[in-house]
Formats: C-alpha cells, sequence, structure tokens
C-alpha cells in the first residue's frame, strides 16, 4: 500500500512540471511579441487617449493603435530607443515620451519582479531533484554506504525545500500584482487596468506549484520511510558487536 502511494505522488507532482513550466512561460514572455496571445497577458495597460493604449509586461512592452500593434523586449532597451521604434510601428499615431516614461517606471519600480525568482528556485528544484534521480539510479544494484546515503537526503531535502520556497515567492508575485493593479486602477482614475489574463494566470501557476510541491513532499515522505524501515538493519550492520565469521563464542 506505501508504495502505492509513493508511485501515486510521484506521478503526481511529475506530471504538474509541464504546466508550471508553461504557466512561468507565458507570463514572463508577456508582451515582448507579437505572437498571437502574448500582448494580452500584460501586468498592467495605460489609456494614452481614445486611439492609443500601452501594455506592460515582465520583460516587454506593447503599443496599441487603431489598427496595429506592436511589441518589443524592453529589459535592455534604452527610453529613447523605445520611443523611436514604437513611433516608427504605430505610423505616425501620437505616443507621448511621458507614456512610455510612466511605462518603463512601472516595469522596473512597481512590479518587481518576484516571479523570476519565483521561476529559479523552481528550476534549481528540478535539478536537486534530477541530482538525486541520478544518484538513486547509480547506486541502486550497490550497497549502501553513508555517504551515498547523505548526498541522496541533500538532494532530497534542498529540492523540497526549493519548490516550497519557489511556491512561496509566487503566492507574493500573485499577491502584489493583484493589490497593485487595484491600487492604480484607484489613483489613476481608471487610465491604468490590471490585466486580468496575466492575474488568472499568476493565481493558477501558484496554485499548481502549491500542489507540486505538496506532491512531491508526500513522494518524499514515502522514500523517507522506506529508507527508516532499512535504516536500522543497516545501523545495526555497521555498530553490531557480534563475533567475527568464523569465531565461536560461548
Amino acid at each position: 500500500m506505501a508504495n502505492i502511494t509513493q508511485v501515486g505522488s510521484k506521478i503526481f507532482a511529475y506530471a504538474l512540471i509541464i504546466p508550471l513550466l508553461l504557466f512561468y512561460t507565458l507570463l514572463l514572455s508577456g508582451c515582448v511579441s507579437n505572437s498571437p496571445g502574448i500582448p494580452n497577458l500584460h501586468l498592467v495597460q495605460i489609456e494614452v487617449d481614445d486611439e492609443t493604449k500601452v501594455r506592460v509586461g515582465y520583460y516587454g512592452i506593447c503599443a496599441i493603435g487603431i489598427d496595429n500593434t506592436d511589441c518589443i523586449a524592453s529589459a535592455f532597451s534604452s527610453n529613447s530607443s523605445i520611443s523611436e521604434k514604437f513611433q516608427k510601428s504605430l505610423r505616425g499615431q501620437s505616443l507621448s515620451q511621458d507614456s512610455l516614461n510612466e511605462a518603463i517606471k512601472l516595469q522596473a519600480k512597481v512590479f518587481l519582479n518576484v516571479f523570476a525568482i519565483a521561476g529559479f528556485l523552481l528550476l534549481l528544484s528540478l535539478i536537486f531533484e534530477l541530482f538525486r534521480i541520478y544518484s538513486t539510479k547509480r547506486n541502486r544494484k550497490t550497497a549502501p554506504v553513508p555517504s551515498t546515503i547523505r548526498r541522496q537526503n541533500f538532494y532530497r531535502q534542498f529540492s523540497l525545500a526549493l519548490a516550497w520556497a519557489s511556491s512561496a515567492f509566487m503566492f507574493a508575485a500573485a499577491a502584489a500584482n493583484t493589490q497593485t493593479g487595484r491600487g492604480l486602477k484607484q489613483t489613476s482614475a481608471g487610465t491604468i487596468s490590471p490585466g486580468q489574463a496575466s492575474l488568472a494566470l499568476h493565481w493558477a501557476a501558484w496554485s499548481v506549484s502549491l500542489l507540486f510541491s505538496f506532491g512531491l513532499t508526500m513522494f518524499h515522505r514515502g522514500r523517507s520511510g522506506v529508507a527508516s524501515k532499512a535504516g536500522p538493519s543497516f545501523d545495526q550492520g555497521l555498530t553490531s558487536d557480534a563475533a567475527p565469521m568464523g569465531i565461536v563464542t560461548a
């Protein structure tokens, strides 16, 4: 029964990796290109006038005119270069430098990239989990030694700690973006509005990351239980006071 629970937890946790990475990729690529759906994954939208809107993502900015939309990656671009690119793409429609400066300021100073930290911690967690799997398979046919057990425990504990830390940062990012979007909408009299699709994906990503961390914990707890049952006999073999083989004691 314990093995069935362990296998189920393993399948459950590993199956969530693909949607979790997909959520991270979509949110971090919001507004960086004109690909279908990407301009809609914005953190906030600024109403410049009746004809022009500016959308802000983590690493990209979109300018939306009457009949065209242009998005660029703004991570390594200056304010002037961003303005020049947008003026060309909008075909003469007005897009003031003040509007772009406001968008860049929101991107750099208001929406702190806690979400990217969560993604980085998740990748580290997966890397440590891969190290643990490799170490387990490499030593499967050999007798367990203390150094191998300590190394596998190290990988397991760090993988779990990083997974839960990633989930915590994800919750912080979702909550902060939700509150910031509401605050900006109120203080700007509606000219700045939060991106609803982006907020929904943030909360969905946090929910999946929470389930992934829980499933990974249950899987490793099952492995720890099996190891603890086998542990005393192994330790007893190391610390036994029995006489060496071939010597008969009274």
